[in-house]
């Protein structure tokens, strides 16, 4: 970005920057930019769109006397649009169009829609010292503060203050971006969004976790979340593999890119700083990971059935035991294995030096091995899980479509077709 503006690229260091773009998509490869919602304003009237139209529309989140509150993100010193506002729309679609015709990008990716902020509310002005800014209860709120990184609880949108809204600011981003993407993409939106509240699922996509941290406790309780955004009505989740925060390490990066590639959401993402952690900074992580995607690679069409269903029916894509063997009580408690919709099992391995683990087929149905189409027997088992492999078995009495893979998926849909039938 340019000083790190929204809906701008830095000429100076990536002067291509719109030209490399076109190439990639030539390639087919696709292009996601952030988007945060601060919008800087220091010093820039006059000279930068987003601001000066937010002016003219009168877009920010307000203070309760009437004047922009002032946050500090990325930019530094930034007013916020209220979404909530019946303008936001055309203010929304309007830079995106224009974004657009800088740099052809396919997506957008929003991020600090909590509101996140540096600091304790108002930058310039802290917050009132009122009962709806410091209330007698607040829970287990960072340093007790309701404003702890974020604005004022006081602070005004068109539909209510801070305190009743809160959790809504990225919701409603969430519906305001994807109309916004229609509009100016005509297609189907892809949106990925860091905050989120109760069916934000019919507009985006989420990162679960919101920048975890690199450790194996994480990589486990990535599954529980991503089992439950599904029950939410949100299964186009995945954690961020590896970790986000802090060094990650070749085995837990290796077991994390063989668990991510089954999330729907599969995306590597480290913080600045941190040790690099793409699969190809080790070698048997780059193999173990290049195996594991093949895997999701052939069974994208069966993935994408499932979010076909989704859509039209409400099914969860991804789901736990107990879901599809609700009478089976041992599969209540099962948290380490899930399924892709009723038949694909997958058992990742979530601790650290683990070369064997215990895994649970449901008895009722048959279960074959996907990689050697061998019969497992039903109840506990222990599995070999080396440190290249990942488990994943077929329940018999479905049939599977799969396509053979290829580097991305405008080359993958153009191989043959095929079909897993498992015999019940």
């Amino acid at each position: 970005m340019d000083r790190q503006l929204d809906f701008t690229y830095n000429p100076d260091t990536f002067p291509d920057f719109p030209l490399y773009v076109r190439q990639l998509k030539e390639n087919g490869i696709k292009f996601v930019p952030i988007v945060d919602p601060g919008i800087a304003f220091d010093g820039l009237r006059g000279q930068y769109r987003a601001l000066d139209l937010g002016e003219e529309l009168d877009i920010w989140v307000k203070r309760p006397d009437g004047t922009p509150v002032v946050g500090a993100v990325w930019p530094g010193d930034t007013y916020f649009p209220d979404f909530s506002k019946p303008a936001a729309q055309r203010y929304w679609t309007t830079l995106l169009q224009d974004y657009k015709d800088l740099v052809d990008y396919d997506a957008i990716w929003i991020d600090m829609n909590e509101i996140a902020s540096w600091g304790v509310g108002d930058i310039k002005q802290g917050c009132a010292n009122n009962s709806i800014n410091n209330p007698p209860y607040v829970g287990a709120i960072k340093n007790g503060l309701l404003a702890d990184a974020t604005i004022c609880a006081d602070a005004v949108q068109d539909y209510g203050i801070q305190y009743d809204t809160h959790n809504l600011y990225g919701w409603k981003e969430c519906e305001v971006t994807d109309k916004a993407l229609k509009e100016v993409l005509n297609k189907r939106s892809f949106v990925l969004t860091r905050a989120n509240f109760v069916g934000f699922g019919k507009w985006a996509t989420h990162w679960i976790g919101g920048d975890n941290w690199s450790v194996w406790s994480h990589l486990g309780l990535s599954v529980i979340m991503m089992l439950q955004y599904n029950q939410f009505g949100a299964p186009y989740v995945g954690a961020d593999i590896c970790g986000f925060a802090g060094p990650s390490n070749k085995n837990l990066c290796q077991r994390w890119q063989e668990l991510g590639a089954f999330y729907p959401f599969s995306r590597n993402h480290n913080s600045a700083g941190n040790p690099e952690q793409d699969p190809g900074t080790w070698p048997e992580v780059a193999e173990a990971t290049r195996k594991a995607l093949a895997v999701r690679y052939t069974l994208l069409p069966s993935l994408y059935t499932l979010f076909f269903h989704h859509v039209t029916e409400g099914n969860t894509v991804v789901r736990a035991l107990w879901h599809e063997f609700p009478r089976d009580t041992t599969a209540r408690d099962v948290d380490r294995q899930f399924l892709w919709g009723s038949g694909i099992l997958i058992s990742p391995v979530m601790e650290e030096d683990v070369t064997q683990l215990e895994a649970y087929f449901p008895p009722g149905a048959r279960w074959f091995d996907y990689y050697t189409g061998t019969e497992v027997q039903t109840g506990q088992q222990i599995l070999d899980a080396p440190l290249d492999h990942i488990n994943v078995h077929v329940r018999g009495g479905g049939i599977y479509p799969t396509q053979a893979p290829a580097l991305n998926t405008v080359l993958s849909r153009q191989n043959p077709f095929g079909l897993i039938v498992a015999l019940s």
